[in-house]
């Protein structure tokens, strides 16, 4: 097969009121292949690997975090209910009453600490 290559550039900021999840700017590729090049960007989201509830660590896949991230940083550690209507986790205000329905944690880093292919970070 023929092979091409394109530059795709995004520009401008994201609109958290239309985009509350922030999905919305992005690349999606039905069929063939998208090889991405270039250096790791930060990012507001982040995989946890592991977190004990009532712990003040949790553990990230990947370094990126301790390169981007800062003590006195905000974390937000989503909701994890089961069951909910889909439009709880998506944060759909017609469906989603944060006074009522929210178990959201927000933290705040006290320290990064890379060990391994992982970050431990202290809320």
């Amino acid at each position: 097969g023929e092979s091409s290559t394109v530059d795709i550039q995004f520009s401008g900021e994201v609109d958290s009121d239309a985009d509350p999840t922030e999905l919305l700017n992005g690349l999606v590729s039905f069929g063939g292949n998208v090889t991405i090049e270039g250096a790791q960007r930060c990012s507001k989201m982040e995989e946890i690997v592991h977190a004990n509830m009532g712990e003040s660590r949790v553990t990230l896949v990947g370094t990126l975090a301790a390169n981007c991230w800062s003590v006195d940083d905000e974390v937000v550690l989503p909701d994890t209910q089961v069951g909910l209507d889909s439009g709880h986790y998506d944060f759909i205000p017609s469906v989603y009453d944060a006074s009522t329905d929210s178990q959201l944690e927000v933290a705040h880093i006290v320290n990064l600490r890379v060990i391994g292919d992982t970050t431990l970070v202290t809320l």
